[in-house]
């Protein structure tokens, strides 16, 4: 029997089963550009409920289609740790990025991933590496959300 982890949200004491079979996810970009992302099938279970509901015990390859390949890597890492790793983002891009970063939450139903990066958001703006927000950033977060959206009213 799989182990089941214990997402106390105040602290990381949680654990993931290593043993959990290896899900993935084939990211896909308009332009038919693609890449594959390996993840255990624990964390997708507890997380996304995109995944929850297409997954079968026979397959092993899902189909995601978007526009943020770039930032899938901080949802697959996040997965893990928790943690929204911005290390690779420059000043420049930091907000939009994390917007895709948003969409990504959105698109695979992970509403703790994207409270995580309305956090990061947050402290980025509270840190001046969000110092303006432009009508660009306004029109890509109405472009990549939905109705009433967290990241609309941020």
């Amino acid at each position: 029997m799989a182990k089941q982890a214990n997402l106390n949200a105040c602290t990381d004491a949680w654990q993931i089963d290593l043993t959990s079979r290896i899900i993935k996810l084939r990211v896909e970009i308009s332009n038919g550009g693609s890449e594959e992302h390996c993840v255990h099938e624990q964390p997708l279970l507890l997380h996304s409920g995109w995944y929850k509901d297409l997954h079968t015990d026979d397959r092993d390859l899902f189909c995601v289609s978007m526009n943020c390949r770039q930032e899938f890597p901080v949802y697959t890492k996040w997965l893990y740790t928790h943690k929204i790793d911005t290390s690779t983002f420059d000043a420049k891009s930091f907000s939009i990025r994390l917007m895709g970063c948003f969409a990504i939450g959105g698109y695979m139903q992970d509403h703790n991933f994207q409270d995580a990066v309305i956090d990061e958001i947050t402290k980025g703006a509270k840190e001046e590496l969000v110092d303006r927000v432009f009508l660009f950033h306004v029109e890509l977060a109405y472009y990549l959300t939905k109705g009433p959206s967290t990241l609309r009213r941020l």
